[in-house]
């Protein structure tokens, strides 16, 4: 029967769709590699699916990509881009691609069937009008659809109508009228099954949970076997296991009194939870599907471990792992296949997703960044307004540019080096000695900034110090990532005002600034702790009083450059 239907069915002629064959059959097994695991569970695509870090992978990067603005640029003769809303592909690749559905919706259906659900592929075809401009973008059955070579040449063949069950009408499709987004394959032509590949860790995660459910269901208890003093018949023996599974299956039954008669005895044979190691299995099932997917295992519901201390980096991260070759995907797919040969040959066009539109900052961060595009240059007022969806400064305000009043371009020789015209020195003063003065001002406040600094830094160690024998590590490991963030927050205001009186880059300032006070703490750390462990807390208390100071007036210095 199976080499029978095996025999019907090839690339070129496929008698036999898959879809007429039900997945829990062994002619489904042997044509797509799929079926039992060792572990005796069988794994489909809804089995898979139904796991749910799966489920929770899988949505997570589909959810992205369909979200992630999707637009199509004209280039322009100076370098720049501009949007082309006029070409037919932008309006169906950013908003309808077709009637059924909007273009959120495509790429996330198309980039799930590519991930784990289509079995590695995910197609769609596009439907042009006679001047060959793509009209409509359908989804195709990613299980009824796939390339084939005939004479050296690419085609496409899928079936569309039929019922379940039935064959269907086949299509042969021309490559160019379809897009197909694959993850990884052997060929470049199709992605692997991934679900036939990874069946047995897809298969010891299903294990899991059934017996799982199956513990829970006879109410976390213990195997039991029954010893009657008595030789019982096979009726007896049945209404007696029926007796004992009516009274204890079920949650509701957990933890009822057992009156035993007659002489009979219950024996455990089995372990419990926490020796069969369920818990473990179920935490290594998350960074084990977690790999297979590709995504950071903290996003589907590991929290043992997270790799970043803010939102800003953990998006960017997941952006470039896991979610940018996917949208690199799309971009060049699109571009072969929705463009004409003359915008693919000319570079006129191509397609960009917005990616910065992932990275989220709080507030505090985003009107920060703005502030600085803005008074750089690399942004208007009104063009910054708008990214806070602001209405534009009446009177065309807005629109001037502005830029730092003491930069000058290197090397003109006209340029005019007093700095009487700029707004922090006013006219007709001395610009070198109000510029001493101020830096000198700013000068006090790194110093206050950094002994306070030193001082919570102190306390901690002294409360790190009762742990002697784990002291070491904590400073190499554990001190600055805990305390960065709060030095670089207490630092910048100060670093930005000396910056732009010394014509210096702050993000630089602040970056040696850090790097010099955490090297200058653990290094008088490293040297408290040359002695006896319970000499520890005072040899630091010593070294606090002795060198804070010293360390406040380097910091300075560095910061000031007086």
């Amino acid at each position: 029967m199976i080499i029978e239907a095996l025999a019907k069915r090839s690339l070129e002629n496929p008698a036999v769709p898959l879809s007429s064959i039900g997945e829990d059959s062994d002619l489904w097994d042997t044509l797509t590699g799929g079926g039992r695991s060792s572990s005796g569970v069988r794994v489909t695509p809804k089995s898979a699916i139904s796991i749910t870090a799966v489920w929770r992978g899988i949505n997570l990067i589909s959810d992205y990509v369909g979200k992630i603005p999707f637009h199509l640029y004209k280039r322009r003769q100076d370098s720049g881009k501009d949007r082309d809303t006029k070409h037919p592909a932008y309006y169906l690749m950013r908003r309808k691609p077709n009637q059924y559905m909007n273009a959120f919706h495509l790429r996330k259906t198309l980039t799930a069937h590519a991930i784990m659900t289509g079995r590695g592929n995910g197609y769609a075809y596009i439907y042009r009008r006679g001047n060959a401009s793509p009209e409509e973008v359908l989804p195709l059955n990613p299980l009824q659809t796939y390339p084939v070579r005939e004479n050296g040449k690419l085609w496409y063949v899928t079936h569309v109508g039929g019922g379940e069950g039935s064959v269907g009408e086949m299509r042969k499709l021309r490559p160019e009228d379809v897009i197909h987004i694959k993850g990884l394959g052997f060929d470049g032509l199709v992605g692997y099954d991934v679900i036939a590949y990874m069946r047995e860790s897809l298969g010891m995660s299903l294990g899991t949970r059934k017996f799982g459910a199956i513990y829970f269901k006879n109410a976390a208890a213990l195997n039991v076997v029954l010893e009657h003093p008595d030789d019982l018949d096979s009726q007896a023996m049945q209404e007696l296991r029926n007796s004992w599974n009516g009274m204890h299956s079920g949650l509701d039954n957990a933890h009822k009194t057992v009156i035993l008669k007659g002489g009979m005895k219950a024996n455990v044979i089995s372990s419990d939870a926490r020796k069969s190691q369920l818990v473990q299995l179920r935490q290594f099932e998350i960074r084990e599907i977690a790999n297979i997917i590709g995504i950071p295992p903290h996003k589907i519901g590991d929290t043992t471990r997270t790799a970043f201390a803010s939102l800003e980096q953990e998006n960017k991260s997941f952006l470039d792992d896991a979610v940018d070759p996917w949208l690199a995907q799309w971009e060049f797919e699109c571009w072969d296949k929705l463009l004409t040969e003359k915008e693919k040959r000319e570079d006129t066009h191509f397609f960009e997703f917005m990616r910065d539109a992932v990275i989220n900052l709080d507030t505090k961060t985003l009107v920060s960044s703005l502030v600085e595009e803005v008074n750089n240059g690399l942004l208007s007022p009104d063009e910054a307004r708008a990214i806070r969806n602001r209405p534009p400064i009446p009177d065309g305000e807005g629109e001037k540019f502005r830029m730092p009043a003491n930069i000058t371009i290197i090397g003109d020789e006209e340029g005019d080096d007093d700095d009487s015209d700029s707004p922090l020195f006013p006219p007709n003063n001395d610009g070198d000695e109000q510029k001493s003065a101020i830096i000198q001002a700013h000068r006090r406040l790194v110093m206050d900034t950094v002994q306070r600094m030193h001082k919570r830094v102190s306390i901690q160690a002294q409360k790190a110090a009762k742990k002697a024998d784990n002291f070491i590590e904590w400073v190499d490991d554990k001190l600055e990532s805990g305390n960065c963030d709060v030095f670089i927050e207490a630092i910048s205001p100060t670093i930005e005002a000396v910056a732009s009186i010394r014509n210096m880059r702050a993000a630089d300032l602040v970056v040696d600034a850090t790097n010099a006070f955490f090297d200058a703490i653990r290094d008088g750390l490293h040297e408290s702790a040359e002695c006896k462990p319970d000499e520890l807390k005072m040899s630091i208390v010593e070294w606090t009083d002795s060198e804070k100071n010293n360390i406040a007036d380097n910091l300075a210095t560095l910061i000031t450059g007086m």
